[in-house]
């Protein structure tokens, strides 16, 4: 959480195909969470800033800076109009976005919004292949067009980008969602949400989130195995490494639950919190000193070869330095 009255920044993001939009269907069940629907889709990550996640910013829909004639978002404005109509802002303590591509840009959205939380997906890799492959033979609506294939890249950066990220900085607030054990309403991932968010969960809220399973469930469209030549390749391309630090992750995560008690995961939150804030600083100061140091060694480049300081960028792109 953010300092008292401020709405923690709290980002969603894993392998697609890995249940991102189930989680923020879930959690907006919630009165103190507001997660959009990939609101900024097709903005920049360095651009993803606290302030875009306010209520008037969420539905002031623009052309995307990236430009190619098309909004932020592909998500309807319908849908984030009739999400705020059902959200007080004083109630408010976590505020969001989700898009399973953040899972790529976890430092770029660390180090703009110090002190944010992240939820990111784990969902076995045979799945998530056989889950692209069906939706690259969706003549209805296709998408992910390169099939299986495309599956174990994005499954494989996504599981590498993961560990990097956490061991890059332990004590950053992140938690890992076990696709299957979310969707079992006998499982731990409820107790786990609870505390990472400091959120009560009571039992209507999770009444409501197993009706929404067992709809989940009903609607899963039957998917092909894979064949047995596409399992082959699927094992052979798994980063086995990135994944086994994953699931140790996810197995750290269910002994600290049944370890630690309430009040101390509270306090560790929030010493992580801190911990990312300070981590957020420190980095954005480290790119000032080395843009401060490149305008420098660019000065005296110039000084030395008699070229006039507003000159030194052109002789540095020509002599590819």
């Amino acid at each position: 959480m953010s300092m008292a009255g401020e709405p923690g920044m709290l980002f969603v993001g894993g392998p697609q195909r890995s249940g991102t939009s189930a989680v923020v269907d879930y959690l907006n069940r919630h009165p103190e969470v507001l997660l959009c629907m990939e609101r900024y889709k097709w903005i920049p990550s360095r651009e993803v800033r606290p302030e875009l996640f306010t209520f008037e910013r969420i539905l002031d829909y623009r052309m995307s800076p990236r430009g190619g004639g098309r909004e932020e978002t592909n998500t309807p404005r319908e849908y984030h109009e009739k999400l705020l109509a059902g959200k007080e802002p004083e109630r408010l303590r976590w505020i969001g976005d989700k898009n399973p591509n953040y899972v790529q840009k976890l430092d770029k959205l660390s180090d703009n919004n110090p002190g944010a939380s992240f939820i990111l997906t784990y969902r076995p890799l045979k799945e998530v292949a056989e889950s692209f492959e069906a939706r690259s033979r969706d003549t209805e609506a296709p998408w992910l067009l390169g099939g299986f294939e495309e599956g174990v890249d994005y499954w494989n950066t996504a599981m590498r980008s993961t560990r990097d990220f956490i061991e890059d900085a332990m004590n950053l607030n992140v938690l890992i969602l076990d696709y299957r054990e979310f969707f079992n309403e006998d499982g731990p991932m409820v107790s786990l949400l609870s505390r990472f968010l400091d959120l009560t969960i009571d039992r209507d809220l999770r009444d409501a989130w197993r009706d929404m399973s067992r709809g989940f469930e009903a609607r899963r469209r039957p998917k092909a195995p894979l064949s047995g030549e596409q399992q082959a390749y699927v094992e052979a391309n798994r980063d086995d490494e990135a994944e086994r630090w994953v699931l140790d992750r996810i197995e750290k995560q269910r002994r600290e639950l049944e370890l630690y008690p309430p009040e101390f995961a509270r306090s560790l939150n929030e010493e992580r919190r801190l911990s990312a804030v300070k981590i957020a600083h420190g980095r954005a100061r480290n790119i000032q000193l080395n843009r401060r140091n490149q305008s420098l060694k660019r000065r005296l480049r110039a000084a030395r070869s008699g070229i006039p300081p507003g000159q030194a960028p052109d002789q540095d792109r020509a002599t590819g330095s």
